[in-house]
């Protein structure tokens, strides 16, 4: 779609909207080399202009993707959302803030990442299971999650309204997929998701033991926090 001029680009615009110019070209996509780099560009029949004016518009930075090569189904069907809704600019510029760019949307698959892992995490704990059970048999994905818990009232929209009270320095370190490869390069995959957890948002806390039927022994953590903080004075 982005070959065919039909997603937004740097400014905000659509090819297929844009005014063209006689440019004498195909459509169809070029390369063009300045100063020893090639730069790909897409060239389309424009709408707006006599027949044969053309669209010029260069292609996407690789990358500004290259972070989305382990995309799960969830955090695909995010993105593709966010970009049929014109809210995704296919740029790694800044945008005006009704719209995010690239990098923004990085920021977001983080945060469901980091939301995923947590949600886990907290599942793991609720559960009292062991240390070897922290493996790729036990880790559920945002679908196996709301497939669990949608009775529970776990559905999209709750979701990403807690997502956007995330901020995204708290989520950058969250290894790019949970369980795999990523896991295993930290060594125990446990121990920094614990560390993970003892900074985790109380509102995020709230939410994920409110819906797994859980909040008493949130209850209980708050009260063990607040007895020891009194022992320490």
């Amino acid at each position: 779609m982005f070959e065919e001029g039909k997603l937004l680009i740097g400014g905000g615009k659509i090819p297929l909207d844009m005014s063209g110019r006689v440019e004498g070209s195909l459509s169809g996509s070029y390369t063009d080399e300045i100063k020893g780099q090639r730069t790909l560009y897409h060239c389309i029949y424009a709408r707006d202009g006599p027949k044969g004016f053309t669209m010029f518009w260069k292609d996407l930075y690789s990358s500004c993707f290259k972070n989305f090569g382990d995309m799960t189904r969830r955090e695909r069907e995010v993105a593709l959302f966010l970009l049929m809704k014109g809210k995704v600019v296919a740029t790694n510029v800044k945008v005006v803030p009704s719209r995010v760019n690239t990098e923004c949307l990085f920021d977001i698959m983080c945060k469901e990442r980091y939301m995923t892992r947590m949600f886990n995490y907290i599942v793991f704990r609720a559960e009292g299971r062991v240390h070897e059970d922290w493996n790729d048999d036990f880790f559920m994905s945002y679908n196996d999650l709301e497939e669990r818990f949608g009775p529970n009232e776990l559905c999209t929209t709750e979701w990403e309204q807690e997502r956007e009270k995330l901020q995204s320095n708290k989520v950058k370190m969250v290894p790019r997929q949970l369980g795999g490869v990523e896991e295993a390069r930290q060594g125990p995959g446990l121990g920094p998701t614990e560390a993970m957890y003892k900074e985790a948002p109380f509102h995020f806390k709230v939410f994920v033991y409110t819906v797994i039927d859980k909040l008493d022994m949130l209850r209980a953590e708050v009260k063990r926090i607040a007895f020891n903080a009194r022992h320490l004075v």
